[in-house]
């Protein structure tokens, strides 16, 4: 946990943003957001992204309730049941632009669902650093 609003994953060596606020966007809208993160410097760094799916899959583990191991990691969701954007497209939709990847948290599970990118839907969880897996 760092004390500039993010939170640094040894493992991965990405650094997440710590709290989501409780703000819901379109797709669009959620690059927006990280265009402002990046304009504002949040933290002192402007090379935020959305992180892709394999990046989300990494704040996962199976043995513990996903809400208790997140929180007690430093991170802070205004919601008991929300969903992130991936900048990740679909995997069953590959052509389709308007299909991508939203992970789903609730205090037990963690899903992957394809999801419309025009309505507000989920919110933006920004990381940086590493180099994204493809």
């Amino acid at each position: 946990i760092n004390r500039n609003g993010t939170i640094t994953d040894r493992l991965t060596g990405l650094m997440w943003q710590s709290n989501t606020g409780d703000r819901i966007y379109t797709w669009k809208q959620a690059f927006a957001r990280i265009s402002e993160l990046n304009r504002k410097k949040f933290a002192g760094y402007s090379d935020w992204r959305l992180p892709n799916i394999i990046e989300l899959r990494s704040l996962y583990q199976h043995k513990y309730s996903v809400d208790d191991w997140l929180t007690k990691h430093g991170f802070k969701f205004n919601k008991k049941e929300f969903s992130i954007w991936s900048s990740s497209i679909s995997k069953y939709f590959p052509t389709i632009s308007y299909k991508i990847y939203i992970i789903w948290i609730d205090n037990l599970h963690f899903y992957e669902c394809d999801s419309t990118i025009n309505k507000p839907f989920s919110s933006v969880l920004a990381v940086r650093g590493a180099n994204p897996p493809k």
